[in-house]
């Protein structure tokens, strides 16, 4: 269980999470404007954040097969 005492810090705004995807129990998927981030569930942490569109918003990603990704604007 996540520790009730982790609070959120103001970062950067790039917009609204626009599309979000349980890739597992305790993994989570964020396309939040155009950074693509990964956390971990159990304990809220970010793990992961990359810059993968430049003027766009991640508006949907999907898992194919072989949990291969497809990030679309």
């Amino acid at each position: 269980m996540a520790d009730p005492t982790y609070r959120l810090q103001k970062d950067l705004f790039v917009g609204i999470v626009t599309s979000l995807l349980f890739h597992s129990d305790t993994i989570l998927l964020a396309g939040h404007g155009p950074f693509f981030k990964v956390f971990h569930i159990p304990t809220a942490k970010l793990l992961h954040t990359s810059l993968v569109l430049d003027s766009n918003r991640i508006h949907r990603m999907v898992l194919g097969t072989g949990r291969i990704m497809s990030i679309a604007p």
